[in-house]
C-alpha cells in the first residue's frame, strides 16, 4: 500500500479477507484534517445483501447519554458513611 498506482481495471476474482482488513486498518488509521477522524467505512461482504441493496445501520454513540464518572470524586467527596 506504500507504493501508491493507479488501477483502472477490476479483476472479478475474490479478495482474500486478509487483504480487506489490512486496507480497513489502513483507513481507519488514516490521518484527517483536525484529526476529525470522521470517515466510517463499511464493507458488505455478502453477495446478496448488496445485490438486494441492503441498508447499513450506524448506531452512533453520541446520540446517546453517558455517564461520566470522575476517577477523583471519591478523593474530593470523601468515600460514602457506609464504606468500610
Amino acid at each position: 500500500m506504500s507504493a501508491r498506482r493507479s488501477t483502472r481495471k477490476f479483476a472479478k476474482t475474490k479478495v482474500e479477507d486478509w487483504k480487506i482488513e489490512k486496507i480497513l486498518a489502513a483507513a481507519d488509521t488514516a490521518p484527517s484534517a483536525g484529526n476529525f477522524q470522521g470517515l466510517e467505512v463499511f464493507y458488505v461482504k455478502s453477495k446478496k445483501a448488496r445485490e438486494a441493496g441492503a441498508d447499513v445501520t450506524v448506531i452512533d454513540l453520541f446520540d446517546f447519554p453517558m455517564p461520566l464518572y470522575d476517577e477523583d470524586l471519591e478523593k474530593q467527596e470523601g468515600l460514602p458513611s457506609n464504606t468500610r
